[in-house]
């Protein structure tokens, strides 16, 4: 019995590294799926949010910081109802940082950026004053691409 315990242990064991040795990142696929996307203009994503509703998308767009969160907008499409809330996290602010030449990352900047990501139309939530819970737009950032320009450079 344990000598057939032990061949099992190590059948399974060879198989998990066989397996583990063959894969590849899950995260590759869906970068080079990204990076085949076209770059759309945030206005284009704004006035036709159908069509790009629960999509990736390459956007290029200018990052605002408000009090209660990140968000798109731009003058040349402008209403509540177009501003895009803009979710990222702290790997993106250090890339943003990087790509602007930045030991670290300051909201203030308002830099034009190239992003991928998911983008949902949703109906505000209002549970609290975060630009995510009160926006009909949401953007969920998966790679910053690049800094095209930023005002305080």
């Amino acid at each position: 019995m344990f000598k057939f315990g032990g061949v099992l242990v190590i059948a399974l064991a060879s198989g998990i590294l066989l397996a583990c040795g063959n894969s590849t990142p899950s995260n590759v696929g869906t970068s080079q799926r990204l990076q085949e996307l076209p770059t759309i203009d945030y206005c284009d994503l704004a006035n036709h949010p159908e069509k790009y509703d629960d999509q990736e998308v390459r956007v290029n767009a200018t990052l605002y910081f408000m009090m209660h969160g990140y968000k798109f907008m731009d003058k040349a499409c402008l209403g509540d109802e177009k501003e895009t809330a803009v979710i990222l996290d702290g790997d993106d602010e250090d890339r943003l940082a990087k790509e602007m030449g930045l030991e670290e990352y300051h909201p203030w900047n308002f830099p034009k950026i190239v992003a991928t990501g998911k983008f949902k139309r949703v109906v505000p939530n209002r549970k609290s004053d975060t630009v995510a819970d009160n926006s009909f737009l949401t953007f969920e950032v998966e790679t910053v691409e690049s800094v095209i320009s930023f005002p305080n450079q």
